[in-house]
């Protein structure tokens, strides 16, 4: 039978190139100055299993889409987002989790929460539940922000654990993967997701960089974005204003603060059993330590420059990482 997979024993054959890098980013954190959360993968044939039962209906329904669509003529959209929400119902439906699936990733997440840093004292544990599909993440397929992660999953409750692992099959219909599929006449059946699991960091600061800037083109400098809060924010184009944007040289490590924030809230985790995963915080930045202070500022970003750089030397490749900022407690945030 089909198992769960500590990050480090995944691959992008058999769990998708997310899961396959965060086994990679494990390694390479012992030696770049930085910590990578542990975690564990649910591979493709997890799915595959809980799939087996009701194939045939799944596949007949998912060859159906395209064509559906494509009749639809102005109404197209609204079709593919009444059929996508009807895959979404059936793989709820259909697809059960497997007892043993569940058993496994609390006992991993669990084996992993000594070693994390992820929870300060008295904090509940809570995991991050990831896509990780074969269509994801990978060179002239881009799968980013198609499909759904969860946030916040209490680490120790199977049923919430288990809802967050078929939310996230599931996820391999939304309206936007399931047109981007068709775009690039990629059949609908042959998608599978793994998922990644890893113990959740409540965030002071999170961020993407990229190795190689993008916005100057210019080789020689990290670039980087950073909110105060969950890194979802800078996910998201649904809220006014703009994050921190930072330049750092690879030649003298010079660090220039294009932009401050102007972001008006942060997502924090929710401390309720039930609702939303992630909540609206306003901002105060006089209690913000990385906003009025430039020289911590300066040194929290070489920080991140530096972490970037050792993983991009170490996978030979340019490289957009995405990743938070956590104070130790005491320290003014």
């Amino acid at each position: 039978p089909a198992k769960v997979l500590r990050c480090g024993e995944a691959t992008e054959a058999t769990a998708g190139a997310k899961a396959a890098a965060a086994g990679v980013l494990e390694r390479i954190a012992e030696d770049g100055g930085f910590f990578a959360p542990p975690g564990c993968a649910v591979p493709f044939a997890v799915m595959s299993a809980a799939a087996k039962p009701a194939w045939e209906e799944y596949r007949s329904q998912a060859d159906g889409f395209d064509q559906a669509v494509g009749a639809a003529g102005a109404n197209a959209g609204t079709t593919a987002e009444e059929l996508a929400g009807r895959m979404r119902s059936f793989i709820k439906d259909q697809w059960k989790v497997d007892p043993s699936v569940v058993k496994d990733i609390i006992e991993i997440s669990d084996t992993a929460a000594g070693a994390s840093g992820a929870e300060r004292p008295g904090e509940e544990a809570r995991l991050m539940v990831r896509s990780s599909a074969n269509v994801e993440d990978l060179e002239g397929m881009s799968g980013a922000g198609l499909y759904d992660s969860i946030a916040n999953v209490p680490a120790k409750d199977p049923a919430a654990v288990a809802a967050a692992v078929s939310a996230v099959w599931g996820s391999l219909w939304t309206k936007r993967a399931s047109l981007s599929r068709r775009a690039a006449g990629v059949p609908h059946s042959v998608a599978r997701m793994g998922i990644l699991v890893q113990r959740m960091v409540p965030a002071d600061l999170a961020f993407v960089a990229f190795s190689d800037n993008p916005i100057s083109r210019d080789s020689s400098q990290v670039y980087m974005e950073v909110c105060v809060g969950m890194g979802e924010t800078l996910a998201s184009a649904g809220q006014a204003g703009t994050p921190y944007r930072i330049a750092v040289s690879k030649k003298d490590g010079r660090v220039t603060t294009l932009a401050l924030s102007s972001l008006s809230s942060a997502l924090r985790p929710s401390k309720e059993a039930s609702g939303e995963a992630l909540v609206h915080e306003a901002i105060d930045y006089s209690t913000v330590k990385f906003h009025g202070d430039a020289s911590h500022r300066e040194a929290v970003a070489a920080r991140i420059a530096q972490a970037v750089q050792a993983i991009a030397k170490a996978r030979c490749s340019a490289q957009d990482v995405e990743g938070v900022v956590r104070y130790t407690p005491g320290d003014n945030s």
